[in-house]
């Protein structure tokens, strides 16, 4: 598998698993949510741009493919201010 495929893979297991939101990924890269329409599609082609923006957010909040973070209690989640509530997605701290 080349480095892009590798990369489009490791963010769609950081959403599927419930890592981090769509929404909060893509605030986290610096890109508008709506760039990650269809992101959990078999055919998703980002552009370079947008992949290397998600690559950084995702380096960013320490998610790594086989290193797995199941709570909230984690410190790269706490760092952040967000909470695990399901594979589903995550919040903001109050």
């Amino acid at each position: 598998m080349d480095a892009i495929t590798k990369e489009i893979r490791r963010t769609q297991q950081a959403i599927r698993d419930g890592h981090v939101s769509q929404r909060e990924l893509a605030r986290l890269a610096g890109i508008r949510d709506t760039t990650l329409v269809g992101c959990l599609d078999d055919g998703w082609n980002p552009t370079a741009r947008t992949l290397t923006a998600l690559s950084s957010a995702l380096d960013q909040i320490g998610f790594f493919i086989n290193r797995h973070r199941n709570d909230s209690d984690s410190p790269v989640a706490a760092q952040h201010g967000v909470q695990i509530q399901s594979a589903a997605g995550c919040v903001r701290k109050g």
